[in-house]
């Protein structure tokens, strides 16, 4: 993520996601989410997320559109940020991002690859 200090619309998100490490702390279902009925890691090693477009909707809180790729498929999602500053939260992100992936995914799955996330986000300034 590139931050612009002076003007958030300015900034920019572009994310790959190793999927195989993903870890939940339990190994069964961490398998399980690598396996072809989720991620299909096999296949598709990463999940990217690349912007086209932020929106200041009110201080300290934006909107993020972009492409989300799960599974060599794409979708538009928009992502409520909080923000500008460094740790930016996305609150609901994920969620966001539910209709990229298989329609038999739980709310749990979600959670930890949120949890995930959130551990491995990393902000520079411009």
């Amino acid at each position: 993520m590139v931050l612009d200090d002076k003007d958030a619309t300015k900034s920019t998100v572009d994310v790959t996601i190793d999927v195989s490490t993903v870890d939940t702390r339990e190994p069964a279902r961490d398998n399980d989410l690598r396996s072809d009925k989720f991620f299909d890691v096999a296949h598709f090693p990463t999940m990217t997320f690349k912007s086209k477009k932020v929106e200041q909707v009110a201080p300290g809180k934006l909107k993020v559109t972009g492409d989300l790729t799960i599974r060599g498929a794409t979708k538009e999602v928009v992502l409520d940020v909080e923000g500008p500053t460094a740790p930016v939260k996305t609150p609901g992100a994920i969620n966001a991002s539910r209709q990229a992936l298989p329609q038999n995914q739980s709310s749990g799955l979600w959670r930890e690859v949120e949890r995930h996330l959130g551990q491995r986000r990393r902000c520079r300034r411009r």
